[in-house]
């Protein structure tokens, strides 16, 4: 009896039962839903793996490009040379014995052409040559046999070349050897126009060495037969002091001072006639020769020393034939100049103007306060920080001649800056370099509607080097869109005309380049652009 009532389960609630169901209930529902969160966060940080390995493919597929591109550029190039040594193994051998005497001298002079490589804001001005030194290379053909000495002894021109680029020693006899050097040629060059390249970038003062300051006072004693005339010095201005008589043969001159020195101003001095000059440049020389130069093309003036607005007027007013003018200051004084102070200045030929750092203060003074008229003028470069400023007011004077642009630094990112350039209505390229540039920027120039009048209407190349914009991108996408699409409509248009012609394009971007931007910038916009823009651009 006892054994069965043991057995008898007891009739439990049903309220007990459905709780016990209830939390099972809750907590399988609890893992699971545990589980799909975890799913979920897998699934989140999978997809941003995925983003971050698609923007780390596209960059690596740039970054392969321009490496493509390097690697098949350096492949052509050396094609090229092996192709060239093949022609040249191919040709037959001639004995050098044998060939004319014309023929031997025009190789002569092959051999011994040098071009200069010495800029302004460059370090030496050492010409370059197919010898190893040019400055030995008439010696090195006179060394081959008889012939080619007596030859090269009788071709004057061949001894026209006077390169002095070895440091200062004191060394008695290497002194004599850089006398007898230029002794030498001044005399086998005969009456031959001359040549003259110097770098002594070390020289402080030339007076301090007597050897070469020797040497200089020798090749002053020629000046009427100098015509390149090129020196890097450090800081000595007492050679600017020995320049006296007529130099009708000189076209070159330029002069690159390698030390600053401390100087209240540049200051202006006489430099002997130069009726044939057609370039002049100089950097950081204390002195600026005074005109008239007639025949000038080229003028450049680099200096971190200040400069004032007559110096630079007393160059100016004196070039009728200037076509490129670049003046690179570190700042303007700040004296007050009037239109009778400042007199009217023509330079009829001007096409290309640049004025870094403190010099584009100067062009609200060359359009605004007196009558500078430069009528061919067609490309203008200047600083982005002037933009803003003095210069837009300047630049709308420029309006109806600009064509080509380039602003360098700065920071343009708000209506104001791209306000200078709506005037620009003939302007065809814009190259922005190291610039920082704003969304306000590129909305400035989209037109507010399908009817207003569009900004840059001939704007056809715009080249971006180095500059920053927004993250993406996306104001300039936009403005290129714009454009683009503003073209296409511009050209359907023109298409129903009743004479039928498509006539010209002229809101159409035909270029927009891209030049050292990050990798990641230049993959976000990539694929943007292509779908814009025709192939090849």
């Amino acid at each position: 009896m006892n054994t069965l009532s043991s057995l008898v389960v007891p009739n439990d609630p049903l309220g007990e039962i459905e709780a016990q169901q209830l939390q099972r209930d809750k907590l399988i529902l609890e893992t699971l839903d545990a589980h799909l969160n975890e799913a979920e966060a897998a699934q989140l940080n999978a997809e941003a793996e995925r983003d971050a390995a698609q923007r780390r493919l596209e960059v690596a597929n740039v970054q392969h490009r321009l490496a493509l591109q390097r690697r098949d550029g350096y492949v052509d190039i050396v094609k090229g040379f092996r192709h060239g040594v093949d022609l040249v193994a191919k040709v037959p051998r001639v004995d050098g014995s044998k060939l004319p005497e014309d023929v031997l001298v025009t190789l002569f002079m092959l051999l011994c052409t040098c071009e200069s490589v010495c800029i302004p804001k460059g370090a030496q001005c050492t010409p370059i040559s197919l010898f190893a030194s040019a400055r030995r290379a008439p010696w090195t053909l006179a060394a081959v046999c008889r012939r080619w000495r007596s030859l090269a002894l009788s071709t004057t021109m061949l001894w026209s070349l006077v390169i002095l680029d070895e440091f200062p020693v004191k060394a008695p006899r290497r002194s004599v050897v850089l006398v007898n050097y230029v002794a030498t040629l001044l005399e086998r060059s005969e009456h031959q126009a001359l040549d003259i390249f110097i770098s002594w970038p070390q020289f402080v003062d030339l007076n301090s060495n007597t050897t070469y300051l020797a040497i200089f006072c020798t090749l002053v004693t020629h000046i009427s037969r100098w015509k390149i005339f090129e020196i890097e010095i450090g800081t000595s201005g007492s050679w600017f002091d020995l320049l006296r008589g007529i130099t009708p043969l000189l076209e070159r001159y330029v002069c690159n001072h390698t030390i600053m020195r401390n100087q209240s101003a540049v200051l202006l001095r006489y430099l002997p006639v130069a009726p044939r000059l057609r370039e002049f440049a100089i950097r950081s020389c204390p002195y600026i020769p005074r005109g008239p130069y007639p025949s000038l093309d080229t003028l450049t003036i680099s200096t971190s020393m200040p400069l004032s607005r007559d110096t630079i007027w007393s160059l100016l007013r004196d070039l009728p034939r200037v076509r490129t003018i670049t003046i690179d200051v570190f700042s303007i004084d700040n004296r007050p100049v009037t239109m009778m102070q400042l007199p009217a200045v023509t330079l009829p030929m001007l096409t290309d103007l640049t004025l870094s750092r403190g010099a584009p203060g100067l062009l609200n003074d060359i359009v605004i306060e007196t009558q500078f008229c430069t009528p061919a003028l067609k490309q203008l470069h200047i600083d982005g920080q002037y933009l803003h400023n003095t210069a837009r007011s300047a630049i709308e004077g420029l309006a109806c001649k600009l064509v080509t642009l380039f602003i360098v630094n700065g920071t343009l990112g708000d209506a104001t800056s791209a306000s200078a350039l709506l005037p620009l209505t003939r302007l065809e390229k814009l190259h922005l370099r190291s610039v920082a540039i704003l969304d306000g920027f590129w909305q400035a120039l989209m037109p507010s509607d399908g009817n207003s009048a569009v900004p840059l209407p001939s704007l056809t190349s715009l080249i971006l080097d180095g500059v920053g914009v927004s993250p993406g991108g996306d104001a300039m996408l936009q403005f290129v869109i714009a454009r683009r699409v503003r073209g296409v409509e511009q050209q359907l248009q023109s298409s129903q005309d009743i004479d039928g012609g498509a006539g010209p394009n002229r809101f159409t971007l035909e270029e927009v380049r891209l030049e050292n931007v990050s990798p990641l910038l230049m993959a976000e916009m990539e694929h943007t652009m292509q779908a814009v823009l025709a192939p090849g651009t």
